[in-house]
């Protein structure tokens, strides 16, 4: 009897809490569906502006090979926030935004990978273009639309918010693992129930439950609620634990 009070107890201890941790991880896949928390590889540069339009900003990329210091710093209360650099290609000048230890790794050749996110900087493309248009000597709208506005910019890049994600991904699957083991262990053996309190009883959990199970299904004297009395023992048997003296 005792046995059936232990799986009871833990079946209605162990299924919700199970039930609550696949919601935690069905709303943790759900978020990390979503496009500001969701990352795309791009492999056409030129498909910037399509990919902002349908809010795709999340990108990763391959490092390119020709990708060149601008001679600008991205700066924000007086503190260098990233650096400026650039990609020449046939169809004009694509701008990027740069940690400064992403920086340091193009220059090592080490980088290999860049996750940017795709913003629309009007202002810096002006900027850059105005800047070239003085140093070249060329008139103010030579280079009219020749810097994109579609800017790659890694310190906007939401690394933490989707390392999060993944990580309570991660960490609620291991979690659902380990607690449904551990529901499957304390059904078949249930002398590993971590409910079971036992207060100056000096036999093994194994035992005592063999002892409660004869106490209860032969010696029974009385029952209240959750609360039984034997000829040995007093036993509180609540949903999380058991409390036996």
């Amino acid at each position: 009897m005792f046995r059936r009070i232990l799986l009871r107890n833990l079946i209605s201890m162990m299924v919700p809490l199970i039930i609550i941790e696949a919601m935690i991880l069905f709303m943790a896949i759900q978020l990390a569906s979503l496009d500001k928390f969701r990352c795309y590889n791009l492999t056409d540069l030129s498909m910037a502006e399509i990919l902002y339009l349908e809010g795709k900003t999340n990108i990763s990329i391959a490092c390119p090979d020709n990708l060149k210091p601008a001679g600008f710093n991205f700066v924000s209360d007086d503190k260098v926030i990233g650096e400026y650099y650039y990609l020449l290609t046939d169809k004009g000048i694509t701008l990027f935004i740069l940690d400064p230890e992403t920086a340091a790794g193009i220059k090592d050749g080490s980088k290999e990978t860049l996750y940017v996110k795709i913003v629309k900087d009007t202002v810096s493309a002006k900027y850059v273009e105005e800047e070239y248009n003085d140093e070249l000597g060329l008139g103010s709208d030579t280079l009219n639309g020749y810097v994109s506005e579609y800017v790659f910019d890694e310190p906007e890049y939401p690394v933490v918010k989707i390392s999060i994600l993944s990580y309570i991904k991660i960490i609620d699957v291991i979690i659902i693992a380990v607690t449904f083991f551990y529901f499957v262990l304390a059904a078949l053996y249930p002398f590993i129930n971590f409910s079971i309190r036992k207060r100056g009883i000096d036999i093994s959990k194994a035992e005592l439950i063999d002892v409660l199970d004869d106490e209860l299904e032969n010696h029974l004297i009385e029952k209240d609620g959750n609360f039984y009395v034997t000829e040995k023992y007093e036993i509180y048997a609540s949903i999380s634990y058991f409390s036996v003296t």
